[in-house]
C-alpha cells in the first residue's frame, strides 16, 4: 500500500467547498473499557410551550465533570452550560445530544441522545394502519388536559360513529372510502386543532404464495401466513393435501419436473385463487454429508437434514489403533464425543430412511495436547522470556516469577528488584483444544548495575523538555526542579515541566541503585512564548506498547467556515519504549491531530490511523484549543480484528456525484466495521481508485470512507455462503459529502428498475416493483451511525406493485434503505433524505 497523502487531499477539496460540516453526530469512543466505565452521561428536561430546561445528571468517578458539550438539534450552535434552557423557534421532534468529560485528557468521555418533541398549544396529526377491515388510529402527541374526538364519515359525511381518547380502532362491515378526523381542544387555553384523512377499506383477496426447499427428493414447502384459509395442495405426481397448516412436506418417488400448484379458499369471503411454480427433483438419494468442529478433545458433529423419519449410525474409530470408540444409532440434529487422549480419527455416518441409503466418511481429524515451554536470557537484574510453548490461535498464558508478580504477555520482560535465585512458572491454556500444561524454571540473577545522572533538557517558551539518561531496570530517580517542584520519574518517558515565571533555574538528579548513586546539575533560562508547542506521544492499542514508525498530521479548525485544513506533518519512529511526536510554533487556535503507521512499520495491518486520544472518524475527533499554553496530547491507535474466513469486499472510489462518475482517487482511507461498529481493517485506495478487504469473516459490515471535514454515508454489506463476495462497492467523494453504493445482483430480478419517491421525503415513502417473479423480501432503513431504525418483511408479487413505508417517526436526516430477498442473495441500497 502506498503511503496516503492526507494534506494534498483535504486542499483540492475545499476549493469549492462551501458548507458547514456537521456538528458531531455521536461519540463513540474506543477507549479501553475499564476507563469508559468510570463515566455515565445523562440529563433530564422540562418543558413549557416551545421553551426546554436541561438537567445535567451525569455522574464521573472524580466527582467533577470538566466539560459538557450540548446539541440541541436545531442547527443553533452548541452550548457548553452545565444546566441549559433553550427556545425553539417551532414545532416538531429535536435529537438533543449531550457529551461529557470526566477530565481534561479525555480518559473518561461519555455521551447520550434524547428526542424531544415541541408542539403547537392543540396538535391534530395522527397516523394509521389498516389490516383487512380492520382501522387503527393514534395521535401524534398526548397532552395532559386536552379532549380528542375522533369521527368515522361516509366520503358524503354521512355519520357513522365517534370516539374519545388518543387511540382508536374500528371494524368496517364493508370495503370503500371514509372520512376520518381527529379534533383536539383545549378550553384553558382556548384552542383547537382537526385533521381528516381519507382511508381506503379494500376487500381481502385470497392470492396465494410460497416458497419451498429442496433436500433430495423432499421438498418442504412455506405458505404466506393467511389466517382462516384452506390450502389445497397439486404436488404434479398425481398426489394432493388439503390443509389449514402453513407448513408441509411432499417426498417424491423419482427424480423429474412437477408443477406443483396451490389454491387458498377463504369460507367466509367466498374468495379463490391458485398459484404454480416448477419443482426440479434432481437427485432421490439419501444425504449423508455432515459437519463438524473441534473444541479440545471433543468433537462436534452437525448432521445432515433428511426425511424425519431417517435412521442415523455413526461410527468414530481411532486411526493409530483402529479402535471404534462410538458404534451407535443417534437422531439428534447435534452429535458430540469426547476423545480420551490426542491423535487422529475417522468420522463415517450411514443413513437409512426407508427409501435409500447412504454413507459417507469424513476426512481424519486431529485431537492436540498442550506442551509448555521457554526459555530466558538476562541482564543485571532484567529477564527476557522467550515462549517456546506448542500454542494455537486462542492459547492464553499466565506467567509468576517466583516474586510475588505475574504476567500474561506471550514473551515478557521482567525486572527484579534484588539479586536470588527465582522459581519461574509458566502456565498455558487452550480454550479451543481443550488442554494445558505447566512449567517451572529456576533463574538465578545478580545486580550489576551502574549508576549515571547526566541528563539533556531543552526549553520552549516556560516548557522545559528533559531526556533521562538510561539506567538499569529498578534505578530509583529525584529531581528538583528549582522552583520547589520534585518529581521521580524514571528513564523510561520524556518528562515535560512548566515554570510559572521568567527567571534561571538549577535542574537537579540524584539516580540510585542497590549498590551506586550519582547527582547531576544543569541550569536553565525560560521565559513566555508568543507561540506555542502540541506534543505528545503515540501508543499502540491502550499505551502497554508504544508506536516504532508513524507520521502525525497537525490539522487546523477555522470556526469562521468551518474548515478543517492539514497544516503540517511529521514523522516519528522509536527504538524504545515511547514515541514521542511534536509540532512547534503554533499560533492560538483550534486543531485535530491525526497518526497513522508507517508501510514498513510491524504494526502496519493491525492498527489504524487514528485521531486523539483513540478515534477512528474526524467527525467525533477531540479539538485541541491552543490558548496561551503548550498541549501535550497523546494518541492511542485503535487495533482492528479480523478473525479470518473466505469472503470478500471490493470497490472503487470516483471523484464526483451520484449522478455521474469521475476521476478514480488515489490514497482515499477506507474502513471496515463489523455489525457491532468494532474496527476489523482499513486500505488506501490504489491509483485506479480500487480497494479491497479480502480473507474475511461471513457477517455483516460497514464501509466507511474518512476524510477530515467530509461527511461519510456508509455502505453495508452482508457476507454469506450464499454470498461470500462482493465486488461492486462504489465510494464517490465531492466537497459535498461522500456516498457509498453497491451494485447487487438482486436487480436482475425486476423487469423494470424499482422507483422510491418522493426523495426528500416528509411523510411517507412509497416503492414501485415489477417482479420477474414472486419472492419474500424486507426493509431495513440505516442511519448514518450504523444503526437499524426500520425493519418490515414484504411479500413480491409477480408484475407491478407499490409498497408504503412511514416515514413520519424519523428524525430529519440522512438514512440508507436497503432491500434485500428473503434468500439473502442480493441487496438494492438508496440514500434516503428525512426533511422535516
Amino acid at each position: 500500500m502506498k503511503k496516503h497523502n492526507l494534506t494534498n487531499f483535504t486542499k483540492s477539496l475545499r476549493q469549492n467547498w462551501l458548507q458547514k460540516c456537521f456538528l458531531m453526530l455521536a461519540m463513540f469512543v474506543l477507549s479501553n473499557a475499564a476507563a469508559n466505565a468510570q463515566c455515565a452521561a445523562s440529563f433530564t428536561y422540562a418543558q413549557t410551550g416551545n421553551k426546554v430546561s436541561f438537567t445535567n445528571t451525569s455522574t464521573s468517578n472524580t466527582s467533577y465533570i470538566w466539560r459538557t458539550t450540548w446539541d440541541f438539534g436545531d442547527a443553533t450552535g452548541k452550548n457548553y452550560n452545565k444546566n441549559p434552557t433553550h427556545t425553539y423557534s417551532s414545532a416538531g421532534t429535536y435529537i438533543v445530544k449531550l457529551i461529557m468529560m470526566g477530565d481534561s485528557l479525555g480518559k473518561c468521555i461519555d455521551s447520550t441522545w434524547d428526542s424531544v418533541l415541541v408542539t403547537a398549544n392543540c396538535d391534530a396529526r395522527y397516523s394509521y394502519n389498516v389490516n383487512g377491515y380492520n382501522l387503527n388510529m393514534g395521535a401524534s402527541s398526548s397532552f395532559a388536559g386536552k379532549k380528542y374526538k375522533w369521527f368515522i364519515r361516509t366520503t358524503s359525511e354521512n355519520y357513522i360513529t365517534s370516539f374519545n381518547g388518543t387511540s382508536a380502532s374500528y371494524t368496517f362491515s364493508t370495503p370503500g372510502k371514509y372520512n376520518v378526523v381527529l379534533m383536539v381542544s383545549d378550553s384553558s387555553i382556548k384552542c383547537v386543532d382537526s385533521v381528516k384523512k381519507t382511508i381506503t377499506i379494500a376487500a381481502p383477496t385470497c392470492k396465494p404464495s410460497f416458497s419451498y426447499n429442496i433436500l433430495g427428493a423432499v421438498v418442504d414447502f412455506y405458505v404466506a401466513p393467511q389466517p382462516g384459509k384452506t390450502f389445497i395442495w397439486s404436488f404434479g405426481d398425481k398426489s394432493s393435501s388439503t390443509t389449514k397448516d402453513t407448513a408441509i412436506y411432499h417426498r417424491y418417488s423419482k427424480a423429474g419436473n412437477y408443477w406443483t400448484c396451490l389454491t387458498a379458499i377463504d369460507s367466509l369471503s367466498g374468495c379463490k385463487d391458485s398459484t404454480c411454480s416448477l419443482i426440479k427433483i434432481s437427485d432421490t438419494t439419501c444425504n449423508a454429508n455432515f459437519t463438524y468442529y473441534i473444541s479440545g478433545k471433543e468433537v462436534i458433529i452437525f448432521t445432515p437434514q433428511n426425511k424425519s423419519s431417517a435412521v442415523y449410525k455413526w461410527i468414530l474409530y481411532s486411526n493409530d489403533s483402529g479402535n471404534n470408540y462410538v458404534d451407535s444409532s443417534d437422531l439428534s440434529h447435534v452429535f458430540s464425543h469426547s476423545f480420551p487422549k490426542a491423535g487422529k480419527y475417522t468420522i463415517c455416518l450411514t443413513i437409512n430412511d426407508g427409501f435409500c441409503s447412504k454413507s459417507y466418511c469424513a476426512d481424519s481429524i486431529t485431537i492436540y495436547d498442550c506442551k509448555a515451554d521457554f526459555n530466558f536470557s538476562k541482564t543485571s537484574l532484567q529477564a527476557s522470556f522467550t515462549n517456546n510453548s506448542k500454542k494455537g490461535n486462542t492459547t492464553q498464558f499466565f506467567w509468576n516469577f517466583g516474586d510475588n508478580t505475574t504476567s500474561t504477555s506471550t514473551n515478557p520482560t521482567h525486572t527484579y528488584t534484588y539479586s536470588g535465585n527465582y522459581n519461574v512458572t509458566l502456565v498455558m491454556k487452550d480454550s479451543t483444544r481443550g488442554c494445558n500444561d505447566t512449567i517451572k524454571k529456576q533463574i538465578s540473577l545478580t545486580d550489576t548495575a551502574t549508576c549515571n545522572a547526566n541528563f539533556t533538557v531543552y526549553s520552549s517558551g516556560r516548557e522545559i523538555y528533559i531526556t533521562p539518561p538510561t539506567n538499569s531496570p529498578g534505578t530509583k530517580y529525584s529531581w528538583s526542579f528549582g522552583d520547589g517542584t520534585t518529581s521521580n520519574k524514571g528513564d523510561t518517558v520524556l518528562i515535560n515541566h512548566s515554570y510559572a515565571s521568567d527567571s534561571t533555574y538549577t535542574i537537579c538528579l540524584t539516580v540510585s541503585h542497590n549498590n551506586c548513586s550519582d547527582t547531576f546539575c544543569r541550569e536553565i533560562v525560560v521565559s513566555k512564548p508568543s507561540k506555542f508547542s502540541i506534543s505528545g506521544n503515540l501508543y499502540l492499542g491502550t499505551g502497554s506498547n508504544s508506536a516504532d514508525k508513524a507520521v502525525v498530521y497537525l490539522i487546523s479548525y477555522n470556526p469562521a467556515d468551518s474548515m478543517l485544513t492539514a497544516v503540517d506533518s511529521i514523522n516519528v519512529s522509536s527504538d524504545t519504549s515511547i514515541c514521542p511526536y511534536r509540532f512547534e510554533n503554533k499560533k492560538n487556535g483550534t486543531y485535530y491531530v491525526k497518526a497513522g503507521l508507517l508501510s514498513t512499520s510491524s504494526y502496519y495491518a493491525d492498527y489504524f490511523p487514528t485521531y486523539h486520544d483513540s478515534l477512528l472518524e474526524w467527525i467525533n475527533a477531540l479539538p485541541i484549543v491552543v490558548n496561551g499554553s503548550n498541549e501535550v496530547v497523546d494518541i492511542y491507535l485503535v487495533q482492528g480484528t479480523n478473525p479470518g474466513g473466505s469472503a470478500f469486499i471490493g470497490g472503487k472510489v470516483l471523484q464526483g456525484s451520484l449522478k455521474k462518475e469521475g476521476d478514480p482517487l488515489e490514497n482515499i482511507q477506507v474502513m471496515l466495521f463489523n455489525a457491532n461498529k468494532r474496527p476489523v481493517a482499513y486500505t488506501y485506495s490504489d491509483k485506479d481508485g480500487n480497494f479491497s478487504f479480502k480473507n474475511l469473516a461471513f457477517g455483516k459490515y460497514e464501509i466507511y470512507t474518512e476524510v477530515p471535514g467530509v461527511k461519510t454515508v456508509a455502505g453495508f454489506v452482508t457476507l454469506s455462503e450464499s454470498h461470500p463476495k462482493e465486488e461492486n462497492v462504489t465510494v464517490r467523494v465531492s466537497a459535498s459529502g461522500i456516498s457509498t453504493s453497491i451494485r447487487q445482483p438482486l436487480s436482475q430480478e425486476f423487469a423494470s428498475q424499482p422507483k422510491l419517491y418522493p426523495n426528500p421525503v416528509l411523510h411517507n415513502l412509497y416503492l414501485e416493483t415489477n417482479m420477474k417473479k414472486s419472492q419474500q423480501a424486507e426493509i431495513v432503513i440505516y442511519n448514518v451511525t450504523g444503526q437499524q431504525v426500520y425493519s418490515e418483511n414484504i411479500s413480491l408479487q409477480q408484475g407491478s406493485q407499490t409498497h408504503f413505508i412511514s416515514a413520519d417517526k424519523l428524525p430529519e436526516g440522512i438514512y440508507m434503505l436497503m432491500l434485500k430477498n428473503a434468500s439473502g442473495a442480493g441487496e438494492l441500497h438508496y440514500k434516503v433524505v428525512k426533511a422535516n
